[in-house]
């Protein structure tokens, strides 16, 4: 595996965070809405699983045992929706559920759609695969033909649940080819219903950011890829969907993917195709098999720390038990902090992890010493100084009355990001 960046600047992540706790960038109603009649050029009709000449692509480096919980799922993740009928944003949604069904609450996805991980033991190197949902690979000649079948297994197949809410929203037509295509309004008011429907994920308990350019994507291309690779390396996933053509002609190639992963070294994006294994650490924009994606058309990320992480059993041992992700040892933490008063705060990972901790006063500035930890600050002696008897000096008083000015405009300056 390539290098991946675990140290964020603190402005950067004061000013990610800053985005993810404000209440506009929780799930926005009415930044676009789906429509009727859109044209096909707009469609994440997507590139299908099954066709015979996807080629043979060198797999990645998989030696490096140091993963973050996103690299711990989807490079193992072979249990997704199938990408038949250019079904790819619900193959997409799919597996944005099920890894926070995994890590973070396992009443996201109801458990009968839930399909178990193998593991040999806590050791990266013993995964075999992870958990996610069952989906079967089917082979119809038309899109009606796959409906109907898809439509009789909504109970016991999560892919068929989501087309069927695709469905309910009258956006699976009748034709012959492409019926189930997505623009990406359109999966996000998917993703919106089925967090209506299921609201362990619903934005009382998760921040959602959405951002759609479908229109303008050639613009705001660049700044969207930037903005993606913050999050992806503040440890979330993101649904991202991209635009290009097929490799040597003008056809059109849209698809909706996870990405996952950014190789600091190389500047690359890494991302789940909702493919075969060949596919689960591709860069999501260049040439991918017989594709060039070049630009990004929107993206849907979310932030779980409205709600509290309760364990999941999604993996299993070959000799019997299971685990909780959070419990696996290839995960390294990376905290932030918040919740600080005079003695202690509160450390939180995005896997779920938070505890509250003593301040490690180690830094100093004038009559100050500041927690290393969370920025927390307060004088050095350890309280407010007593005002001094009236025999004191009118200088002493000054300064006195100066640092008690300084600490109440002060009180609300803890930054609480390490």
């Amino acid at each position: 595996m390539k290098k991946h960046c675990f140290t964020v600047s603190f402005l950067c992540i004061a000013f990610i965070f800053g985005l993810l706790l404000v209440p506009i960038c929780r799930i926005h109603r009415g930044i676009t809405s789906a429509t009727s009649g859109l044209g096909v050029k707009n469609d994440s009709i997507g590139i299908n699983d099954l066709d015979d000449d996807l080629d043979t692509v060198q797999t990645y480096d998989n030696s490096d045992e140091n993963y973050n919980f996103p690299n711990q799922y989807f490079r193992h993740l072979s249990k997704h929706g199938v990408n038949e009928k250019g079904s790819c944003a619900y193959v997409a949604i799919g597996m944005f559920l099920s890894y926070y069904d995994t890590y973070w609450n396992d009443t996201i996805i109801p458990e009968q759609y839930d399909s178990q991980g193998l593991i040999l033991d806590t050791e990266y190197n013993g995964y075999f695969y992870s958990p996610g949902i069952y989906d079967e690979s089917s082979d119809f000649d038309d899109d009606q033909s796959y409906k109907s079948h898809m439509m009789s297994m909504i109970n016991t197949n999560f892919h068929s649940y989501l087309l069927s809410i695709g469905n309910s929203l009258g956006y699976i037509g009748n034709g012959t080819n492409g019926s189930f295509g997505l623009t990406f309004d359109r999966t996000y008011n998917v993703l919106n219903r089925y967090l209506e429907l299921h609201p362990a994920a619903d934005s009382n308990n998760f921040d959602y950011i959405y951002v759609n350019h479908q229109e303008d994507y050639m613009t705001y291309s660049q700044s969207m890829l930037q903005d993606i690779i913050e999050y992806v390396k503040l440890g979330q996933i993101v649904i991202v969907s991209i635009e290009g053509t097929e490799t040597n002609t003008i056809n059109r190639a849209g698809h909706v993917i996870i990405a996952y992963d950014y190789d600091e070294d190389t500047d690359t994006l890494y991302g789940h195709f909702g493919w075969n294994s060949n596919y689960y650490h591709t860069n999501v924009l260049g040439c991918v098999n017989k594709y060039t994606f070049s630009y990004i058309k929107g993206y849907i990320t979310a932030s779980p720390y409205r709600s509290s992480h309760s364990h999941s059993h999604n993996y299993n041992y070959i000799l019997g038990g299971t685990e909780c992700s959070c419990q696996l040892s290839s995960h390294e933490h990376r905290y932030h902090y918040d919740s600080a008063t005079a003695t202690q705060h509160r450390r939180f990972c995005y896997c779920g992890d938070s505890s509250y901790q003593a301040h490690i006063f180690s830094q100093t500035a004038g009559r100050y010493v500041f927690c290393e930890k969370c920025n927390y600050k307060k004088l050095n002696d350890g309280g407010i100084i007593d005002i001094p008897q009236p025999f004191s000096t009118p200088e002493i008083l000054e300064d006195i009355e100066y640092v008690k000015n300084m600490l109440e405009d002060s009180s609300s300056e803890h930054f609480c990001f390490g």
